[in-house]
């Protein structure tokens, strides 16, 4: 197909938007979501069928051949991931239906089942009224590049929905809901991918709280854990009734190290996570028992099951820690290198810039090989996929982890190696290396999980409900930040500080500067971009305490500046947004039935956790100093 110019549907991985159906607008399924930002369950069917449709048209895939399909937990009414399926079957494929599971469970299926694609249908993190498509690609399960989505983009450009609404299903469906639920166990049970043997009784000692975001993970991460012989596994979230990710999942602790017991009692937004509370409840009671299990962990997954952090509970402090990807991709490099030196030694460490800029040099130090990636575990999987023999893992700092597994016998007929990222697996041999380091001494243990690497200064700052199209390299908010930021550098004569900007190749509308220190190089990154899946800028500042006035400095203007350029005023939640600023700056509280035109619990949601422009207590709704700094 020759080179396009049309406007690329997918984001950082896959396409997602809010969901709405088709009969509340005029217009077909690629006008509502060009126009409207909304995909219908038209746009599935469309978008099913055409990528299916090159498939075949492209020989990658035969008439008749299997497509898996699975789902995350969201759609309870079947409203769109049936119309996905029926676009399957009017394309040629059959469609091979996981129904509700998780995202790394369909990309072990694909392999285990040698088929060509499959369609995984979620949002992942993202709020329950969103909804989205992945899609995996033979071999070894990978995920589309920008090229590959370019080339969709332009063919669902080019479909005519109509004739896709009125093709008849040229096969039946076929259900392999408990062939997959098997299988997805299977693979955690084995040695080779969670690096336990069974029976060897290394968690007996650790009780576990597991967060399935009520999501796809619901019962299937407790049950493994169980299996794996943990002293207490309980399971918080786990209803799978449409709330997902609601006071869940990982989404929610994104940037956050540490949770005070005199925070926890604040009442704040944090407080009404369920594993949070789970895990203070649980600390607190074994803390009071004689003879308890005196240790507690916790395992947060996402929507779809393919992010975690671990939660741990430090009864000296009554506080959690919060472990992100960076942390535990630490704890499993250490484990790697002392477990088999010479089988890792050299080999790749594959992160992306969102990293704290520190663990890259820890792991090196270990004896792996560093290489930073674009934002998005595609582009892991992408250096996994193309030279194994070099690989050895890679991690994302929202929680992504990457290591060679293996699609069991038992349930498969032969022996394949699968890259995935998979929340389950990855909490695993977190839990297994931290373990097997510590050799069963809690002091260890608690050491190497409070700080598994000397963290340097990590911090992102977002700003909701915006115009993305205003973003872009050489746009005017471009130039603004770029300005602010070398504007701050500037009158930071005292560290010798210089900015160079990077172009992020797989990411080229990324703004990206390294600031580099005389006599040592590279010391530090600032870096904006918008979000692949959300309507949401970042400013993300990485580099050593010492700078860390500067890097906050340049945070706080940068996302000022971004309040008030990229905002988009004819956005439901921004206009709302506005309206609770404003009401609080007049000494009003917002209730929640005058806000009946969007999901309050949400919008209140990402003000405060996301945001940080309002603050709950005792009475109430707060501005904080940048909510206040938006109002005037």
């Amino acid at each position: 197909m020759a080179e396009t110019t049309v406007e690329r549907l997918q984001g950082t991985d896959g396409v997602r938007r809010p969901v709405a159906l088709a009969a509340e607008f005029d217009g077909g399924p690629l006008d509502v979501f060009r126009h409207n930002g909304v995909m219908t369950e038209e746009f599935f069917e469309l978008y099913c069928h055409t990528h299916v449709a090159r498939m075949i048209e492209t020989g990658m895939m035969e008439p008749g051949d299997e497509v898996l399909v699975g789902w995350d937990s969201r759609d309870t009414e079947g409203r769109y991931t049936g119309k996905a399926v029926d676009g399957i079957a009017k394309a040629g494929g059959v469609p091979a239906v996981l129904g509700i599971m998780p995202t790394p469970g369909v990309a072990i299926a694909l392999v285990c089942r040698s088929a060509a694609t499959a369609i995984m249908i979620t949002a992942s993190h993202n709020p329950r009224d969103q909804n989205g498509i992945k899609i995996f690609n033979a071999p070894g399960a990978a995920k589309p590049l920008t090229a590959e989505d370019d080339l969709l983009s332009a063919a669902i450009e080019a479909a005519d929905y109509e004739a896709v609404r009125r093709a008849p299903k040229k096969y039946p469906t076929v259900d392999l809901a408990k062939w997959g639920r098997r299988q997805f166990a299977d693979f955690h049970m084995d040695p080779r991918n969670t690096w336990i043997g069974m029976g060897e009784g290394l968690f007996s000692e650790t009780s576990i709280v597991v967060d399935a975001a009520h999501g796809a993970m619901a019962g299937m991460g407790a049950m493994a854990l169980s299996q794996l012989g943990f002293g207490q596994v309980a399971e918080v979230a786990g209803e799978q009734n449409g709330d997902i990710n609601r006071d869940s999942g990982v989404a929610y602790l994104e940037g956050i190290r540490s949770i005070s017991a005199a925070h926890f009692a604040e009442d704040t937004g944090i407080a009404r996570h369920k594993l949070v509370k789970k895990m203070f409840e649980t600390g607190r009671a074994l803390a009071a028992e004689t003879g308890s299990f005196k240790r507690l962990m916790g395992v947060v997954f996402d929507g779809d099951g393919d992010r975690f952090f671990l939660v741990w509970y430090d009864f000296p402090e009554d506080a959690l820690h919060i472990l992100s990807g960076d942390e535990c991709s630490a704890i499993q490099a250490a484990w790697l290198m002392a477990s088999a030196p010479d089988e890792y030694r050299g080999k790749t460490f594959a992160y992306t810039v969102e990293s704290d800029i520190n663990v890259a040099r820890h792991i090196a130090k270990l004896g792996l090989t560093p290489e930073v990636m674009a934002v998005g575990d595609k582009w892991i999987l992408h250096r996994a996929n193309s030279a194994p023999g070099s690989f050895a893992l890679g991690a994302e700092e929202t929680g992504h982890s990457i290591h060679a597994g293996v699609v069991p016998l038992a349930t498969c007929g032969a022996e394949t190696k699968v890259f995935a990222g998979n929340g389950l697996k990855g909490a695993i041999n977190t839990l297994v290396a931290a373990h097997r380091l510590a050799g069963g001494d809690n002091a260890r243990l608690a050491a190497l999980l409070k700080k598994p690497f000397e963290p340097g200064f990590k911090q992102t700052g977002y700003s909701y409900y915006i115009d993305k199209k205003l973003f872009r390299r050489g746009s005017e908010v471009w130039k603004g930040l770029v300005d602010i930021f070398n504007s701050a550098i500037l009158n930071e004569n005292a560290n010798d500080i210089t900015a160079e900007p990077l172009l992020i190749a797989d990411e080229p509308d990324m703004l990206f500067l390294k600031l580099v220190k005389a006599g040592e190089g590279h010391t530090a990154s600032i870096f904006v971009r918008n979000s692949g899946t959300e309507d949401k800028i970042s400013v993300n500042a990485r580099g050593p305490h010492t700078l860390r006035p500067l890097l906050q400095k340049i945070i706080d203007a940068a996302l000022g500046y971004l309040m008030n350029k990229m905002k988009n005023k004819g956005h439901r939640m921004a206009a709302a947004e506005r309206m609770i600023l404003e009401q609080l700056f007049h000494g009003e509280q917002p209730k929640k039935e005058f806000y009946s035109g969007v999901d309050f619990d949400r919008l209140i949601y990402e003000m405060e956790i996301k945001q940080k422009l309002v603050k709950s207590g005792a009475a109430g709704l707060a501005l904080t100093q940048l909510g206040r700094a938006c109002v005037d």
